[in-house]
């Protein structure tokens, strides 16, 4: 039986040709985006008979595979009757050196695409240009090769050989997996109420394609309701690979722990989780270089044989097991599991390896994604988090600081560039009296800008010892500034601002990122993005890139809705101007609350200010634990925070916190960890200018902006927070609202539909009877 495999020229020729060492000296963000300006620059330059980004396919047949290999030639350029096929390479480097260390990978790559057009145009010569750039001073060099088909008939096929030698044991897998699946039982007895609709709903995608949104309350068990019928469409032969994208590392290992499940249900399925590069790098704050860190040395190299031997061995991959085999064999951990993911079927990590511009992966994104499935977990936090993703900013006192840390360079281009930028930043402060203030960038900015990069690639190259980490930082945020100002437009804008340590700020802001996770998540063939809280559905339907024509499934709790017990306190004001005046009811509600059953509670407040001024109200017992969130908290201390709430309590513990933070969300109280949770106001964000260009961008669209841009941010926090209380089937508790605003028809209408069971409260005594009767119901 034949069997078929595709690749791009590039997934062939880079993972077998490609030698040497990782040098972000050469190889990095910025010579990447300036490598494709060049490209671009290049190809429109010029005339005749050019044709830029000719696409080529070809199905080579080596031994029991069909072998399609595919990809976008640079150019084609037809001189005197005879086919030349051009690569544009370029480079921070010197050409000829550059040229010489990798001539053989960029060689075949040319002469691959060379081989493709010659068999599809009957000829018998192949004929290559190499195009070299030099980034810093613009100097081109051109080699010319050519080679009959015949000769390149062995290469290529010997090529193919090579790599099917290691891919046989990728296919071997794939055989297994598919099989493995076919028959896959569901990995629990039963299914929950809501399971099954939801895992139905996942699986049609996987084979028709589309977008779900799902809300999904907790206890549903979202997390294998979506892996287990994406594993499940394997068998299919259709889906390539699942990406499993989630905010918080907790939702992460939620996924690998549905993975270790569906393994032991018989589906012989791997996985992998992607770390941070600071949070798995064996040599914090070194460059990654050969010359700073060794497991930077000879990565290309050695990379195939460790790949060999960890899919042989493994089936899922975590943080640890990566930094095993990457100081076994001395390699860079970051690489070796973005390149370990390729032969992995379900990938788990941030949105950002899917969303972010900067980061995004893209050996999977930059080609073909259409038989990938995504499931995006928590995505109510992908709005927030992707305008974060498309926003940057620049600062003077940066810029300053690393000037003053290269005094000792002796580069009379880099200097002169600073002097530039130092004059741009005079000129936009001295140009404007108020602060903060949008702005229109003029060209000259961008211009400098490009200067720095390219002169401070060149620095990096030639005096790597002199290189700061004030220059890293603001090197870092002139590459991202650039990159996201490609994407600006409509729903962009430019704005100054002056902040007591930063000095001024150049801002770049995106106001609405919609259109750009959309694009994002068409490249797939299907999406399902789920959380707890989507509500308002016609809020986060547009903003999170979806169409009126997308599926949506509104799950029930699975828990009854006699455990929660829900108070509103519509009769105190939280509004800042009333703060001051209600603070003795707020407190005086809190102790009511928390005095009735001993156990841990938790008590969310807009800002840490608000916090503090409440606690100086408050009358507290001895015998109470209080735990006060600081806005300096480590992962530690966090940690450390939720230990204090221990099953079987001895004693009540009442932690009060900020809403949005660490505590709001993705932290699992089951049982009496935590019993009740009491939130003071709406939730609303704190007024800002940001805020406020939000809202008008919104107005100017049609939308209620001051909704957009406060309310329904302040409320799914709110929802949030209640989520804490009642994690599992045995759970009960208590949750108090206080704001004179949730009975408004306008914050109803934003209530959970599971919501509508709450009990209002006018006084203290109101609050107490109830929460007695509800611990205590045979009492009465």
């Amino acid at each position: 039986m034949i069997k078929t495999l595709r690749l791009s020229v590039h997934a062939l020729v880079d993972f077998m040709l490609r030698s040497g060492d990782i040098d972000n000296r050469i190889f990095n963000k910025a010579s990447m985006q300036e490598g494709t300006r060049l490209h671009s620059q290049y190809q429109q330059a010029q005339t005749g008979s050019f044709e830029a980004e000719h696409f080529l396919r070809h199905t080579y047949h080596v031994d029991e595979f069909d072998v399609t290999i595919e990809g976008y030639a640079d150019g084609i350029r037809e001189v005197m009757g005879k086919v030349f096929i051009e690569e544009v390479k370029t480079t921070v480097a010197d050409l000829e050196e550059f040229a010489t260390k990798h001539a053989t990978w960029h060689q075949m790559q040319a002469f691959l695409y060379g081989h493709m057009y010659a068999l599809d145009h009957d000829l018998d010569i192949v004929r290559i240009r190499l195009i070299y750039i030099n980034q810093v001073d613009r100097q081109t060099m051109i080699q010319s090769y050519e080679k009959s088909v015949r000769q390149l008939d062995e290469a290529i096929e010997q090529l193919i050989i090579e790599y099917l030698a290691f891919y046989k044991i990728v296919m071997t897998h794939l055989e297994m997996r598919n099989r493995s699946v076919i028959d896959l039982k569901f990995p629990f007895s039963s299914f929950r109420p809501g399971q099954r609709d939801l895992a139905k709903y996942v699986f049609s995608l996987t084979n028709k394609g589309g977008t779900l949104f799902a809300e999904a309350p907790t206890g549903i068990g979202k997390t294998i309701s979506t892996l287990y019928p994406s594993v499940l469409s394997f068998g299919r032969g259709i889906l390539g690979k699942v990406f499993y994208v989630t905010a918080k590392s907790s939702g992460q290992e939620a996924a690998r722990v549905a993975m270790r499940y569906i393994r032991q249900a018989g589906a012989a399925v791997s996985d992998i989780r992607l770390t941070a590069k600071d949070k798995i790098c064996l040599t914090p704050g070194a460059a990654c270089n050969p010359d700073e860190c060794p497991f930077a040395k000879g990565y290309y190299d050695k990379i195939r044989d460790v790949l060999h031997e960890a899919l042989e061995k493994e089936a899922t991959f975590d943080r640890d097991m990566i930094v095993n085999y990457a100081t076994k064999h001395d390699l860079c951990p970051f690489e070796l599991q973005l390149d370990l993911s390729l032969f992995t079927d379900v990938i788990i990590g941030d949105y950002n390896y899917v969303f972010d511009p900067m980061v995004y992966l893209r050996r999977f994104f930059d080609v073909d994604a259409s038989s990938h499935f995504l499931l995006v977990d928590e995505a109510h936090n992908l709005l927030e988090r992707s305008r974060s993703m498309y926003s940057a900013s620049l600062s003077l006192a940066s810029f300053q600081k690393m000037r003053v840390s290269m005094r000792s360079l002796k580069h009379r281009k880099f200097k002169q560039t600073l002097t530039k930028i130092q004059k741009m930043f005079t000129e936009t402060n001295e140009s404007y009296t108020h602060y903060p203030q949008t702005v229109s960038l003029n060209r000259q900015w961008f211009s400098v800008l490009d200067a720095f990069l390219i002169q401070a690639q060149d620095v990096m190259r030639k005096e790597p010892k002199l290189i700061s980490v004030a220059f890293k930082d603001f090197y870092f945020d002139v590459n991202r500034f650039l990159k996201l100002s490609d994407y600006f437009d409509e729903h962009f804008v430019y704005y100054l601002d002056v902040a007591p340590r930063s000095g001024l700020l150049i801002n770049l802001l995106c106001l609405d990122s919609s259109a750009l996770i959309n694009k994002t998540m068409n490249a797939f063939l299907g999406r399902v993005l789920f959380s707890a809280t989507l509500a308002p559905l016609d809020y986060f339907i547009p903003m999170l890139g979806g169409a009126p024509t997308d599926a949506i499934l509104r799950l029930k709790s699975p828990f009854p809705k006699e455990n929660l017990l829900l108070m509103v306190a519509p009769t105190i004001s939280t509004r800042y101007k009333q703060r001051k005046r209600t603070l003795d009811e707020i407190a005086l509600d809190i102790e009511v609350a928390t005095k009735s059953r001993l156990g841990n509670y938790l008590v969310f407040f807009p800002s840490y200010q608000y916090l503090q001024d409440v606690i100086t109200h408050m009358k507290i017992e001895d015998d109470v634990n209080m735990l006060v969130q600081t806005q300096d908290m480590s992962r530690a201390d966090q940690e450390a925070f939720l230990a204090q709430f221990q099953p079987n309590p001895i004693k009540t513990t009442i932690g009060f916190v900020v809403l949005g933070g660490a505590f709001s969300e993705s932290i699992d109280l089951i049982d009496d960890r935590l019993i009740g949770a009491i939130i003071v106001g709406v939730g609303l964000p704190q007024l800002s200018f940001e805020r406020d260009l939000i809202k008008e961008y919104f107005n100017t669209h049609g939308r209620d902006g001051y909704s957009f841009s406060y309310e329904y941010p302040g409320m799914n926090r709110v929802m949030q927070a209640v989520g804490r209380v009642i994690r599992s089937e045995k759970d009960r508790g208590i949750v108090l609202l206080i704001d004179d605003r949730y009975l408004e028809t306008r914050y109803r209408t934003m209530f959970k539909h599971e919501w509508d069971h709450y009990e209002a409260v006018i006084t203290p005594d109101d609050v107490e009877a109830l929460v007695n009767n509800f611990w205590n119901p045979h009492r009465n």
